[in-house]
């Protein structure tokens, strides 16, 4: 629910072009949820996660109409889910593990 899904083709693009289907998918994303994403509450801007790291990914901050709103900054990483019909049951986790992952997270208010 905190992540807006990208084509391949935002990756492939210039930086101009590719800021400006960001931007799109802001704006879509943000009119689709009324502003809002439910559990979390009311959406505070984006960020395009473009780098992975080891305990934080990396990306870059966009406002709520779609704008660059600052420098690359550390990203904290969402908690991972686990799979499996009882607690502590992980044998389904790795399933999707080799699925490369192209998003934008969504910023939540605190």
């Amino acid at each position: 629910m905190r992540h807006v899904p990208l084509t391949d083709q935002v990756w492939r693009e210039d930086a101009d072009e590719r800021e400006r289907l960001v931007k799109r998918a802001i704006l879509d994303h943000y009119r689709s949820q009324n502003g809002w994403v439910p559990a979390f509450g009311a959406i505070i801007g984006y960020t395009l996660v473009t780098m992975a790291g080891y305990l934080v990914d990396f990306g870059f901050p966009f406002d709520l109409i779609g704008d660059r709103a600052g420098p690359m900054r550390p990203v904290e990483r969402l908690g991972e889910a686990l799979l499996g019909t009882k607690r502590g049951d992980t044998r389904l986790t790795g399933l999707l593990k080799d699925v490369p992952i192209k998003m934008i997270r969504v910023d939540r208010h605190q």
